[in-house]
């Protein structure tokens, strides 16, 4: 059963954001995402989703729209960490996020794909996150790369 809450939390965090940049508020000040009040319950909602929902139920768009809280998550990585507690989820945002701008969603994928059970899945997608455009996702892939067990 498709689980719609999440998206009510998404707008809400788009329109806070949104409002923070209409008063003047300089992306480079800092961790900016950090200060959203509500992260509580983006957390809430996000789990009861990976938890009582099939990724196959989402259209596109709405898991891009997924990855996206899931990167602006990147400071305290507690989306990536719940992402983790469902292989299928993990491996869904995986395949997605190749398609997505989200250079903070692939770095998390990569630091979590340990917990994909089949080594070849997790070493694909290792090896095509080291070799992305983007430098620090490249570094985080290689670091886990290079631990990713050998095969049994």
């Amino acid at each position: 059963m498709k689980y719609w809450q999440i998206f009510s939390e998404i707008t809400k965090y788009k329109d806070w954001a949104e409002k923070l940049m209409r008063q003047g508020y300089e992306y480079g000040r800092g961790e900016w995402e950090s200060e959203y009040d509500d992260w509580e319950a983006i957390c809430g909602e996000f789990k009861n989703m990976i938890h009582s929902s099939s990724h196959d139920e989402y259209t596109e768009e709405e898991l891009h729209e997924l990855l996206y809280i899931l990167a602006r998550d990147n400071e305290a990585e507690g989306l990536a960490d719940i992402t983790a507690e469902n292989e299928e989820w993990l491996i869904c945002f995986c395949e997605e996020s190749f398609f997505s701008g989200e250079n903070d969603v692939k770095w998390q994928l990569a630091v979590r794909i340990k917990y994909i059970h089949d080594r070849n899945t997790a070493e694909e997608f290792l090896k095509r996150y080291a070799s992305d455009k983007n430098e620090y996702v490249q570094r985080r892939a290689s670091i886990e790369l290079a631990e990713l067990p050998p095969e049994a």
